[in-house]
């Protein structure tokens, strides 16, 4: 019988190791359950990144177009200095032979007003 009492009390106490193990399987499913709730959330954080690398890249996009086209402004607004400094330099021109005429016209009133003096 001691042997049957010993046996019987080695059982109960691998019950309460298997016991034991089961909650240690429990308790490791419960840490694999969150960790995966991690990993989700950490993938939904890289999406959320991803769109926002995405986003800045075409505000990028824009902004280098929007350069662009203000570089062309420029240069259409540098091309409409060219042209106007041009028009200034015949303007000036179109002075000085004006001023030549006056000086000419001039003479020629001086020239007329001696020969009525002499005449």
């Amino acid at each position: 019988m001691m042997d049957v009492d010993a046996g019987m009390k080695d059982v109960d106490a691998g019950m309460n190791d298997v016991d034991a193990g089961m909650n240690d399987v429990d308790a490791g499913m419960n840490d694999v359950d969150a960790g995966m709730n991690d990993v989700d959330a950490g993938m939904n954080d890289v999406d959320a990144g991803m769109m926002d690398v995405d986003a800045g890249m075409m505000d990028v996009d824009a902004g280098m177009m929007d350069v662009d086209a203000g570089m062309m402004d420029v240069d259409a607004g540098m091309m409409d200095v060219d042209a106007g400094m041009m028009d200034v330099d015949a303007g000036m021109m179109d002075v000085d032979a004006g001023m030549m005429d006056v000086d000419a016209g001039m003479m020629d009133v001086d020239a007329g007003m001696m020969d009525e003096e002499q005449g």
